[in-house]
């Protein structure tokens, strides 16, 4: 009991978390400047945001390159010494990072925050698995998806609550299994 209600108090204060973040950052359209100064200034923010996204994501592309390749010679190391254990994690390392989606901004496009799936006291969090899934700003999940998922309460419906961003907007999704597949952002 005590350990559902520790697993609860995690999920909402997960949540409770990344909505507080996105509220002191809202902005209504009402509060928008709307001065040629102001305008301009506006401008000049968001390409400096870019700029630096985009060299964030080359200097990570490269950090991440370099990392490969240390675990391709870890491993040519480890394969020659017979160690296969340590191979084979050194293969999935390499797999995962080779896999890793970039997260550097949320000015742009869809970023996935936050994933969950369970129902009551029981909660998954299947933030990286989501995130894996992300295409070209767009996210699918199919049924089979959900089949692969740990049934810990078999017969019930579960949901899955996705917290993302969308071109820096805040949005919460809330799905049950018998309402897949369902795409992100709504279409």
């Amino acid at each position: 009991m005590m350990r559902g209600f520790m697993k609860a108090t995690v999920l909402v204060a997960m949540l409770a978390g990344t909505l507080a973040l996105a509220v002191a950052h809202a902005q209504t359209d009402g509060e928008a400047p709307t001065s040629s100064g102001a305008l301009k200034a506006v401008s000049n923010y968001t390409a400096g945001v870019r700029r630096l996204d985009d060299d964030y994501a080359r200097k990570l592309d490269a950090l991440r390159q370099q990392y490969v390749k240390e675990l391709d010679i870890a491993r040519k190391t480890a394969l020659e010494k017979d160690d296969l254990d340590e191979a084979q994690r050194l293969l999935a390392e390499k797999k995962r990072a080779e896999a890793a989606t970039l997260q550097p901004g949320a000015s742009r496009g869809l970023v996935i925050l936050c994933a969950v799936y369970g129902i009551d006291d029981l909660w998954q969090d299947i933030t990286p698995r989501v995130r894996s899934l992300v295409r070209s700003a767009h996210f699918h999940y199919a049924p089979e998806d959900w089949r692969s998922l740990p049934d810990y309460a078999p017969g019930r419906h579960k949901s899955i609550i996705i917290i993302y961003s969308l071109d820096g907007k805040l949005f919460v999704s809330n799905t049950q299994d018998d309402q897949v597949p369902f795409d992100l952002p709504r279409r």
